[in-house]
């Protein structure tokens, strides 16, 4: 670690999120990094992004891991990291809205660079139009991407590949059409759609071990207080 996350209270943060939250030391040091980095406290985000997690799970009925969650934001990428203001809140957001398609930032960011080389997408959508009969449009992706909007990024991705069962409906080489046009692989491509799938299934279960999970960390910071 860097000497300005290393002051005794941060130290102590760090070990709380990784023995109550389940983050990795390296990514519970990111986001004490990042919250340095943005003039915030790091126990403050990791309650703000709990917060939120719960609020988001219920809102969109789709059950997400919050662990994925903080691991996301921990290991977020430097450029995407600034592109979202350095705020921890606003790079959880980003990876709620990306967990829920079944994917990771770290996937977005691949898909974002994929549809940057404009010629080879361009000329990879039209080959999945030709294969497949969708009529595709990647273009508001594209702006997305170069945009650094994640958010229409992921709407627009979402709306073009369509569900599990439109997947199902086609051929294994339509299916690596579909996949290739937006930078990933068939077998990428399949598992973020079975992990949506899942997402919703599981949404019941998921809100109740969240919720065991928080008064289990209230508990012990209860303990912890007096």
């Amino acid at each position: 670690w860097s000497s300005d996350v290393c002051s005794s209270d941060v130290i102590v943060e760090v070990a709380e999120l990784t023995d109550n939250m389940g983050m990795a030391v390296k990514e519970a040091a990111n986001l004490a990094k990042l919250s340095k980095a943005s003039g915030t406290e790091l126990k403050e985000n990791a309650h703000a992004i709990e917060h939120g997690f719960k609020s988001f799970v219920k809102q969109n009925k789709t059950a997400l891991n919050f662990k994925d969650i903080m691991g996301d934001v921990g290991n977020a990428s430097s450029a995407l990291t600034l592109s979202l203001g350095s705020n921890p809140e606003r790079i959880a957001e980003a990876a709620m809205e990306a967990r829920k398609l079944g994917l990771s930032l770290e996937q977005v960011d691949k898909i974002a660079d994929s549809l940057l080389d404009f010629e080879q997408s361009i000329s990879n959508e039209l080959e999945a139009e030709l294969l497949t009969g969708k009529d595709l449009n990647l273009e508001k992706a594209r702006e997305a991407a170069l945009n650094n909007d994640t958010a229409t990024l992921m709407e627009e991705i979402a709306s073009q590949v369509g569900t599990i069962e439109d997947f199902n409906s086609m051929n294994r080489i339509q299916q690596d059409a579909i996949a290739k046009s937006i930078g990933m692989s068939r077998e990428e491509l399949a598992k973020t759609l079975t992990s949506q799938q899942e997402n919703i299934a599981n949404n019941d279960e998921m809100l109740a071990q969240t919720e065991k999970g928080t008064k289990a960390m209230e508990s012990q910071a209860s303990l912890s207080e007096g």
